[in-house]
């Protein structure tokens, strides 16, 4: 039986929000502390690679090609997005979900969808699309209906701009 060694991950002082592989298994991300919360890249060793700063966020997604993070602000939060392309430490753009509880990328990795879904909230269930770089591309209102998931179909989704 093969044996590992833990190792303990620094961290900013309080509460971990969220903690997120990379779908390349080589990083990953962790949003902690008191908010204004830190968001850190690591590599595989535990070693801070990139500090994307101190913001109101508790929720990592990657998308599926690994090239591309989300961090959001998201259930008690305001509903702020940040985009960044995790290649090159670069911010890409940020846009807003109010009140959003799902988050999800396409299974291409260019978009990303969020919801405000029933029974979370029974009024303003919506959906929306967002560009990798955080371009609002589409939204959907169901205020007049309710909204319980939203999901991408599955596919590929390549060919898609």
């Amino acid at each position: 039986m093969k044996t590992y060694k833990l190792k303990k991950v620094p961290t900013y002082k309080g509460p971990i929000h969220d903690v997120c592989w990379n779908p390349n298994g080589q990083q990953f991300a962790v949003i902690s502390g008191f908010m204004p919360a830190g968001s850190v890249l690591f590599d595989v060793k535990c070693v801070p690679k990139y500090e994307f700063g101190k913001h109101h966020r508790n929720t990592i997604k990657w998308s599926p090609n690994g090239k591309y993070i989300a961090l959001a602000g998201f259930g008690n939060l305001s509903g702020d997005i940040e985009f960044w392309d995790v290649e090159n430490y670069k911010k890409l753009g940020t846009s807003k979900s109010n009140s959003a509880v799902s988050c999800e990328w396409a299974p291409n990795g260019r978009k990303l969808m969020t919801g405000v879904l029933n029974p979370r909230l029974r009024v303003d269930n919506d959906y929306k699309i967002f560009k990798y770089d955080g371009t609002l591309q589409n939204t959907v209102d169901f205020s007049q209906s309710e909204l319980y998931e939203v999901l991408w179909r599955p596919g590929d989704f390549s060919e898609i701009p």
